[in-house]
């Protein structure tokens, strides 16, 4: 995937990065099936998150009704996903980087897809065998990845200084985590009721 390639060279911090990167208007485009295809490995990080959290003894409404459990979790990361972009997008045209927003959308829709793909695969083995010991170390790792590609993504696509990129995506982050909470909260005064 040409894609793939191109957010790992950013993340390198190899100069040659956009050469690894289509940055085409049909790029772009095709950049937003990603969500499409980051669906099922979701659903399955959200259902073994479930899961997880009603083995470790946790109990509120939303666990017991996995559906509004997992579109919950699907709501928020549709909500943080756009509002990622937007935001973005807004630091890109506020500093005159109009041309690196073709590279920004699609590093940035890939990169989710695949960082979901990649915590899929041990929370999904822990969701069927019951094994979650793993999970905490599988969602460290990911972590780590997101904020490496991130940084690539922010140092290249958005051409910003080391304390602008940290800065932002330490409050992206928190931005997430508030998105979460509040569509989870709001999910489960609705099941509640």
């Amino acid at each position: 995937m040409n894609a793939v390639s191109g957010i790992l060279a950013m993340a390198r911090a190899q100069d040659d990065w956009g050469r690894h990167l289509d940055q085409s208007l049909h790029a772009v485009r095709r950049s937003f099936w990603a969500f499409v295809m980051f669906l099922p490995p979701a659903i399955l990080v959200s259902e073994a998150t479930r899961r997880q959290s009603i083995y470790s003894g946790a109990t509120n409404e939303l666990l017991s009704a996995p559906i509004a459990y997992v579109s919950a979790d699907l709501l928020s990361v549709a909500v943080v996903w756009t509002a990622t972009l937007i935001i973005y997008i807004a630091i890109a045209r506020r500093l005159g980087n109009e041309g690196g927003i073709p590279a920004l959308i699609i590093a940035q829709n890939w990169a989710q897809f695949v960082l979901y793909l990649i915590l899929a695969v041990p929370l999904g083995l822990s969701a069927v065998t019951g094994m979650y010991v793993l999970n905490g170390m599988a969602f460290l790792f990911v972590i780590g990845a997101s904020f490496w590609i991130d940084w690539g993504i922010m140092r290249r696509a958005l051409r910003l200084t080391v304390p602008a990129a940290l800065a932002l995506i330490i409050g992206m982050l928190v931005f997430s985590m508030l998105i979460s909470v509040g569509v989870t909260g709001i999910v489960a005064s609705l099941v509640a009721a």
